[in-house]
């Protein structure tokens, strides 16, 4: 003090000047401080709190890393700089009785960012920092005393924490808005800017994480800002009932979305689910909100919480969608119209994904209203929603459940034409019969404007997109099919053809029998057999009439007697008991050198008639074994589950059956792994072009055999064949192949199993 300075060390002079300079009745004195040595010039400024600090602080304490990083020394430290700065600002009112404002704190802020610009190794200025420290407010020095005995409680002695300072920061500014929230002092869309000022000042801080940062960024992570970090922190230290009124205020639009999520996702994990709702719907009602910051935000956060309105509740990802469609529609700025398209784009996307169809409903109706007023917009909206594309999952997924899902034959109703191309595709894809009728429902549900689909394609699109439609016409316009059928069949070729029979088959209905014999004249004589195949498993008495008459030598033009075999086969099938005279006629009819008609007519008609009567006898001499007999057509069976009826038993040869498949581009090697009268599998051993008709040469110890046959593809190298033309001395021969095999193997390797026959991509 300069009265002792200027009195020098005689006791009633220091008297004199006290007086003088503190008046008569100033009472008694306290001395803080004596020093009895000179203060050298160096150490100006340094108070015997410093001293302490430094004692405390160890032989390091001129290294900063060794005080920045430990909440004991900090608070040493500033104990010494608030008791060298007691003694020169005389009184201060207790921390306690002072409001702090954000002036004191940002001044402590500012303090700790002084702090943190010291480059590790760097020795501070002892002086400078206990100078700075006793100018902040005591209300502050307060606060932050109370951070670092926080910290320093919950660290062990010997703990050093690089980072302390930066967290004692945020510390202290979630604390100072929390307290300023809390005493309503703040509303919670001011939180953020508050948190903003804060986070300036400790950006300062976060420079000796810069590095880690940009590290992270060059990696593609994403790196927080300090305003969104003291926001979460912010978030999380608000209590239970401060979280719930917030959310369901109108300032729910303020809370960021992933806090949202937060919260949501721990009602959901509780099983609160209707307090969960309550917050989601009334987050979303702030995309309706007067203020266009509100729907800005709230728009945003809906994108981000998308998922979440479908899975919390049925219902609420519908509301959200037609609140968000709702203000798009009368949105006048261009930005947020950009933004909300997107935030309903993001909806209806979700809404897709689960497949929730009155969403989509209504995510379709935003974007039709939408379409009416700004058409590329709302076109644009409808394109990337883009539930046309999941058409085919949404019909397989419902395809393969108990039940129709909610408002999905509504959904399938907005868009007839597309449902129904999909439909016809998926019903040609079904294996049982459930399925198709599934699929025909729902191309019932789309009413007429389905079924005039279906047949425009048939009436004028190519033969690949018009033939895939005849198995679903069949259901819904049977008509249409017999004035169409007939007029495109002469152009299309036979692999066309053989797809027509094979969906006239696939349909199912009673009526198909006489559709193909309405066909008959039109189609392919390839095909022909397949034809009279699938109308002997219809199971209409009506084609009798026809089959009977081919059965009889009635052929159409260039059509051989094998035709005649699949007549017969076809009338046994049908169950045809006025065809047993001519059967009869056939099988014992003699000519001038022997038997009137070849060996193979006289075995499939024997076999016929023990069909449609077992009390027949065959009359002895006949030359038929029953070895040949046992090797017969199979009959349909009306209540299996399947679609396709297998028309032969099929059998697994004993050994390897080598076999040459001769197309017009070549001759590929095929080893025959199952084998019946309509045809048979095997494995192939390089290029074949499938789809054609090619001639199968079969080679059985002094046999050969070289029926027609259609080639068709069931895997990566497996190949199925249909003999659609062979020589009747050709058939026999491979009768008594198959007999000899079915006499040697065991019956288990015979392929008679209705579901493993009928699961099969062929049914021959």
């Amino acid at each position: 003090m300069d009265a002792f300075a200027s009195a020098g060390s005689r006791p009633s002079a220091i008297a004199g000047q006290l007086k003088k300079r503190l008046g008569e009745n100033s009472g008694a004195i306290r001395v803080n401080e004596i020093r009895y040595v000179a203060q050298d010039g160096e150490g100006n400024g340094d108070s015997l709190q410093t001293q302490l600090a430094t004692r405390a602080l160890g032989a390091d304490a001129e290294r900063i890393k060794d005080w920045l990083n430990d909440p004991q020394k900090l608070l040493q430290l500033i104990a010494a700089a608030e008791g060298a700065d007691r003694g020169q600002a005389g009184e201060r009112a207790a921390p306690g009785n002072v409001v702090l404002q954000e002036s004191d704190l940002q001044s402590v802020l500012r303090l700790l960012a002084h702090l943190g610009k010291l480059a590790p190794g760097e020795a501070p200025a002892q002086g400078d920092v206990r100078e700075q420290l006793s100018q902040a407010p005591i209300a502050a020095q307060a606060l932050l005393q109370q951070a670092l005995a926080n910290f320093a409680a919950q660290s062990s002695p010997s703990s050093s924490d690089p980072n302390l300072l930066v967290k004692v920061a945020e510390h202290l500014a979630i604390q100072f808005a929390l307290e300023r929230y809390e005493k309503g002092e703040v509303r919670v869309h001011a939180v953020r800017e508050l948190l903003d000022r804060m986070g300036r000042e400790i950006e300062t801080l976060r420079k000796v994480l810069r590095e880690h940062e940009e590290k992270m960024g060059r990696a593609g992570m994403m790196v927080e800002s300090h305003a969104d970090i003291l926001d979460r922190q912010f978030w999380a230290a608000v209590p239970e009932n401060g979280k719930r009124a917030v959310l369901l205020s109108p300032d729910a639009w303020c809370i960021p979305p992933r806090n949202v999520r937060d919260y949501v996702e721990q009602l959901l994990e509780r099983g609160d689910r209707e307090l969960a709702a309550s917050v989601l719907g009334n987050y979303a009602a702030g995309v309706q909100g007067e203020d266009a910051e509100a729907r800005r935000k709230t728009a945003m956060g809906l994108s981000e919480l998308a998922e979440l309105y479908g899975w919390a509740e049925a219902g609420l990802l519908r509301d959200a969608i037609l609140r968000t469609g709702g203000q798009l529609h009368v949105e006048p700025g261009m930005e947020l119209q950009t933004l909300l398209s997107a935030t309903l784009v993001r909806l209806g996307q979700e809404a897709g994904t689960r497949a929730d169809f009155p969403a989509i409903e209504q995510a379709l109706d935003c974007a039709e209203k939408l379409e009416r007023h700004r058409p590329n917009l709302g076109q644009d909206v409808r394109r990337r929603i883009g539930v046309e594309n999941r058409l085919r999952k949404f019909i397989g997924d419902a395809l393969r459940t108990s039940s129709v899902p909610p408002g999905f034959l509504e959904f399938l109703q907005r868009e007839p034409r597309v449902a129904a191309d999909e439909l016809a595709a998926q019903y040609g894809r079904c294996l049982r019969r459930e399925q198709c009728q599934r699929v025909v429902e729902l191309a019932q549900a789309l009413g007429n404007d389905g079924a005039a689909r279906l047949t425009e394609v048939l009436r004028s699109h190519p033969a690949g997109e018009a033939v895939n439609t005849i198995a679903l016409l069949s259901h819904l316009d049977m008509e249409g099919l017999r004035e169409w059928l007939p007029q495109r069949l002469p152009s299309w070729g036979c692999s066309a053809h053989d797809a027509v029979v094979r969906q006239i088959a696939a349909g199912g209905v009673s009526e198909r029998g006489r559709l193909l014999l309405d066909l008959l004249d039109s189609f392919d004589s390839a095909i022909l057999p397949g034809a009279l195949d699938e109308i002997g498993v219809s199971g209409d008495p009506l084609a009798a009439v026809r089959l009977l008459g081919i059965a009889e030598g009635d052929l159409p033009d260039s059509a051989s007697p094998y035709l005649q075999v699949k007549a017969i086969e076809a009338l046994a099938r049908l169950r045809a008991v006025q065809s047993l005279p001519v059967l009869e006629e056939l099988l014992t009819s003699r000519g001038l050198l022997g038997w009137k008609h070849p060996r193979e007519i006289r075995i499939v008609a024997a076999q016929a008639i023990l069909k449609l009567d077992p009390t027949f006898t065959l009359p002895a001499g006949m030359g038929v074994t029953a070895a040949e007999l046992q090797v017969a057509p199979l009959d349909p069976e009306p209540k299996g589950g399947w679609i396709r009826h297998r028309r032969y038993p099929r059998i697994v040869p004993d050994r390897e059956f080598p076999a040459w498949v001769d197309t017009g581009r070549g001759r590929c090697p095929v080893i025959i792994n199952s084998l019946s009268l309509g045809g048979g599998k095997g494995i192939r051993d390089g290029r074949l072009q499938l789809g054609a008709e090619a001639v199968l040469d079969l080679h059985w110890g002094l046999r050969r055999m070289r029926p027609q046959v259609l080639v068709r593809e069931l895997g990566s190298q497996e190949v199925a064949f249909e003999i659609i033309e062979i020589d009747l001395e050709d058939r026999s021969r491979l009768r008594r192949l198959l007999a000899e095999q079915m006499q040697n193997r065991a019956p288990g390797l015979l392929l008679r199993e209705r579901s493993r026959q009928a699961a099969e991509a062929v049914t021959f």
